[in-house]
């Protein structure tokens, strides 16, 4: 079932044109856009390489993609976060590329080894104290881990009375903050 809200702006779009305004035209991006914005940051690749996880459109036909980031999960495969200039042409978005040489990006580290590194300081559960802090206020009250947390990760908390839900900044063992 269609929620009410999602019926009228599908109804809205499909009678813009009888209406006299126009329904808007989207450009799907193709392997040969994302291969030409690999290059220009010094990738080669083939449109074949690129694998997109999902359809990506953008609301105009002239528009320039820009390479954001690399993550390479393999020493051949590399995830690749894109985005055109501004957000009003197309929202970011990430391709996969296979490439028989090595492509360029951070290795992803195994789970294990990154929490050998850095072990968990608050931890599901773990009553911890939480310190609100103001320009002029400074408050703290005990409240309870609703995720495991390591240092500067932003996690989940709640009051004793579990009604309200904070996102608070891990600082050290059994400390967290809120910076209002």
């Amino acid at each position: 079932m269609v929620a009410p809200k999602l019926r009228l702006l599908l109804a809205l779009w499909l009678l813009a044109p009888l209406m006299g305004g126009a329904t808007p035209a989207l450009t799907v991006i193709s392997g040969v856009q994302v291969t030409q914005a690999l290059q220009a940051a010094g990738v080669q690749a083939e449109p074949g390489d690129v694998k997109f996880l999902s359809v990506v459109e953008a609301k105009e036909t002239d528009f320039r993609l820009n390479v954001v980031e690399f993550e390479r999960l393999t020493p051949r495969t590399t995830r690749v976060r894109l985005q055109c200039e501004t957000t009003a042409q197309c929202l970011p978005f990430y391709v996969v590329v296979h490439s028989e040489g090595q492509l360029p990006g951070p290795e992803r580290r195994p789970r294990a080894a990154r929490a050998a590194e850095e072990p968990w300081l608050v931890r599901t559960g773990m009553t911890v104290k939480l310190i609100l802090e103001g320009k002029t206020l400074r408050m703290t009250m005990p409240v309870i881990c609703l995720q495991n947390g390591r240092r500067g990760e932003t996690i989940r908390v709640t009051g004793s009375d579990r009604k309200e839900i904070f996102l608070a900044e891990v600082i050290e063992s059994q400390l967290v903050r809120v910076k209002l």
